[in-house]
């Protein structure tokens, strides 16, 4: 005896993939239940998650304050513990890149061609 809750669950693949009830076809429990399977397995239905989405765990350190952290991530790896640090060293970025741009000193000799 097959459970009508697989029955219902592979009907549903069945459903997804045919866009047609299953109950048209006239299929007996039996068959419903192995046409879904297959369904269930095909690659191009149902694709394997890749592993770029996959959690990771991950031993880092901030960037801005040093604290070791573990943190599990899905795409790219963090670089800061919280958001106080990274607006801490956009800040910080901000301040040097001013201080690049130094006005010219009085007195300099400037070249104008």
């Amino acid at each position: 005896m097959i459970d009508q809750e697989r029955v219902e669950l592979m009907a549903n693949w069945i459903r997804y993939a045919a866009r047609i009830e299953p109950e048209a076809l006239e299929l007996t429990d039996e068959q419903i239940v192995a046409l879904g399977a297959g369904l269930s397995r095909n690659g191009l239905l149902n694709p394997p998650t890749p592993a770029s989405f996959e959690k990771k765990l991950l031993f880092y350190r901030c960037e801005y304050c040093g604290k070791p952290q573990f943190r599990t991530y899905r795409t790219r790896q963090p670089r800061y513990c919280s958001n106080s640090c990274r607006q801490a060293a956009y800040r910080e970025r901000a301040k040097n890149e001013d201080q690049k741009c130094a006005p010219i000193a009085q007195g300099a000799l400037v070249y104008n061609p």
